[in-house]
């Protein structure tokens, strides 16, 4: 009787022992979930005063609604303790009421038809060959454009400004360009060539991804990256001009471009060769094209 009882009470604490470790493991994995459900949400979404706001991981600030009814729209450089960096794609679209509007200097990048349908955009007064800017910043370009000559003193391309435009065959970049939107001229496949001269640090994602008819590009002094699939199926691409302040290149960023013959880099060939590792995957057509070292252009 004493061994039975000893041997139920060993079973008793072994069970005990067991479902403690278990209800562990169980916390311990939920505490992980936890976690990388918080890693994976990018944004939290806030509203302050009539504008909702995004604020990403990044440091990005980016206004995605607008709950207002200004006729002059002052967009503020901060929302309580929030830097505003960027205006979300349709943030205003549908704003009739708004035929004024004044961005500040800390807005960078502007999404694909942020002031789609406001009275600013309905006012063909407000438009320059079929342009429409506010400040610095290209916002919107009608779709029967063939030629855009960009003017001088914008330094900021709104995201898909000319995304599937098949009328487009030459674009114009000033000096003073600083950024340009992700898909900006993507699926554009009558454009030849491309050559930037301003002060653009980042080419972003697809910015001239499917540019079919794409057979030459020369990029700006001062480059440093270019982001994953910008020229991805350019794959009539012949010849890129690369300056030597380039530091790297994402993945498939020239994946496609099956055609590529020669890069033109503005730095010796121990540069190339320290740029070289960081030419991320999918890039074999840029790798092994022929290097034409010391370039300084014609």
């Amino acid at each position: 009787l004493c061994y039975i009882l000893l041997h139920n009470r060993m079973e008793v604490i072994f069970m005990k022992k067991t479902l403690s470790f278990l209800l562990a493991l169980m916390l311990s994995i939920s505490s992980l979930s936890l976690l990388v459900v918080a890693d994976w949400i990018e944004s939290e979404d806030v509203t302050i005063g009539d504008f909702r706001l995004s604020i990403y991981r990044d440091g990005t600030v980016s206004i995605t609604e607008y709950y207002g009814y200004d006729s002059d729209l002052i967009i503020p450089e901060k929302l309580g303790e929030y830097t505003v960096t960027k205006i979300s794609g349709g943030a205003f679209d549908g704003c009739t009421f708004i035929n004024n509007i004044s961005i500040p200097d800390t807005i960078m990048e502007i999404g694909a038809g942020a002031f789609h349908n406001t009275g600013y955009y309905n006012n063909p007064d407000n438009w320059e060959n079929g342009a429409l800017y506010i400040g610095k910043h290209l916002v919107s370009a009608k779709e029967d454009v063939s030629v855009l000559i960009i003017k001088d003193g914008t330094e900021f391309i709104a995201e898909g400004l000319m995304e599937y435009n098949h009328q487009l065959t030459r674009v114009v970049f000033p000096s003073s360009i600083k950024f340009i939107g992700a898909s900006a001229f993507t699926h554009c496949s009558n454009i030849k060539t491309i050559v930037i001269s301003g002060k653009v640090e980042n080419i972003k994602k697809q910015t001239f991804s499917n540019c079919t008819n794409l057979k030459s590009v020369v990029l700006n002094e001062g480059l440093k990256k270019i982001d994953g699939y910008s020229f991805v199926d350019c794959d009539d691409l012949r010849s890129i001009y690369l300056p030597s302040s380039i530091e790297f290149v994402d993945e498939d960023a020239f994946y496609g471009c099956t055609e590529f013959t020669d890069v033109y880099y503005g730095g010796t060939e121990e540069e190339w060769n320290k740029l070289y590792i960081n030419i991320s995957y999918g890039n074999d057509n840029l790798k092994n094209a022929t290097v034409n070292y010391n370039y300084i252009g014609e």
